[in-house]
């Protein structure tokens, strides 16, 4: 067997864990490189290698200051991040990262005949600056939708990629309408642990009222106003209706839900969750509402899927392609409050009749299952030249 040659790197936790896990089970993965103080779990602690500084600086950020604005410095403290990749860099490797965060480690790597690879959590950066702009403008906010800086390297990121995986069609349709060739983008579909997010054995309790829920940030791009205003709109037909939601507010939302008094619905909050406590708050509810304006897959949307609740998303949720409609749930148009109150009324009146049970999920688990993922990422990897024929 060739020795291994592709090395993987991110600032922070990262969705290309399952990316590492894969390459690293068939031989293929060299090194990976993280910003963190903890190794990945599934992944050979011996091949990996921690860069804890950038780590703590996120942390601090996100304790000390809004969301913008922790995002804006663990965006500027890319550069201390890079210049330590760029140390563990050989001739002959490969690179898979994000994009925006290690333009000069990828201009080394092509420089010395290997591949770069990117891995877009998000659709084009120009398309999500351009759906970000609109809806910040349509809700009056001063903030910009990307810290500017690094919204220029994401676009030289993307010029310097030699392949994008892609989660959705939604982000491939961004990237090819942009003018990046079509053969270079590469569908892959993140997975979801469905050891840990499955339905409740005991059927739905009678005296439940309908409970809806979302665990996503609280923020313009998650589309969180329409989320609000469909559920004002539901309780004029349910009085006792209740939504779950994630205590986590974006700066660019915060202004707006004071200002709506969003404050007096009757929400019941939780902290971030470990997986275990996610998924039975997910079994306690009925119906799940994920109505993004930009979102490149949405894990939270399968994760909800996989505990049986029908969920409600947009077009511009990668994890659509994985909803069918009027079966496991409904895709109504972006910025539509009163489409999101209709179907949550539409799959309230099927469960009440009992017309659909969680316990029977009704979508394809194979589909978005670890197994399909890395069978999926190894084909694609021979396709392009990086992994051995079987």
């Amino acid at each position: 067997m060739s020795q291994p040659r592709i090395v993987c790197a991110n600032i922070s936790r990262s969705p290309s864990d399952p990316h590492a896990r894969v390459m690293d089970s068939h031989g293929l993965l060299r090194q990976y490189l993280v910003g963190t103080r903890r190794h990945t779990s599934g992944i050979n602690p011996e091949i990996q290698r921690l860069f804890p500084l950038t780590g703590l600086i996120e942390t601090l950020a996100q304790t000390m200051l809004p969301t913008y604005y922790a995002e804006s410095v663990r965006f500027a403290s890319t550069p201390i991040f890079e210049r330590w990749v760029l140390g563990q860099i050989k001739p002959g490797d490969h690179l898979l990262a994000g994009f925006g965060y290690l333009n000069r480690c990828l201009e080394r790597i092509k420089s010395n005949g290997g591949v770069a690879l990117l891995e877009a959590r998000n659709s084009h950066p120009g398309n999500l600056w351009s759906l970000m702009a609109e809806e910040y403008s349509r809700w009056d906010c001063q903030l910009p939708p990307v810290y500017p800086k690094h919204h220029m390297r994401q676009q030289r990121s993307v010029f310097l990629a030699d392949y994008i995986f892609s989660p959705a069609k939604f982000v491939t349709e961004s990237f090819v309408s942009r003018g990046f060739p079509s053969d270079r983008v590469l569908d892959l579909p993140y997975p979801v642990d469905l050891r840990m997010f499955s339905p409740l054995a005991q059927p739905r309790p009678k005296d439940r009222p309908l409970t809806i829920i979302n665990t996503g940030l609280l923020t313009l791009r998650k589309g969180t106003p329409y989320l609000l205003e469909a559920f004002e709109m539901v309780r004029k037909q349910v009085p006792n209706a209740r939504l779950l939601l994630t205590r986590g507010m974006a700066d660019n939302f915060e202004p707006l839900f004071r200002k709506r008094n969003w404050d007096r619905l009757p929400i019941e909050w939780a902290g971030r969750l470990p997986h275990g406590e996610l998924c039975r708050r997910l079994q306690s509810a009925d119906i799940f509402v994920m109505p993004s304006i930009e979102d490149g897959f949405a894990l939270a949307v399968t994760e909800a899927m996989g505990c049986g609740l029908p969920v409600i998303t947009t077009r511009n949720t990668g994890a659509v392609d994985c909803v069918k409609t009027g079966v496991t749930g409904s895709v109504v148009p972006i910025r539509n409050s009163a489409a999101i109150a209709d179907e949550i009324l539409g799959w309230w009146e099927k469960i009440r009749k009992g017309e659909y049970d969680a316990r029977q999920p009704r979508f394809d688990p194979e589909a978005i299952s670890t197994e399909a993922f890395a069978k999926r990422l190894v084909e694609l990897l021979r396709r392009i030249g990086l992994a051995g024929s079987q």
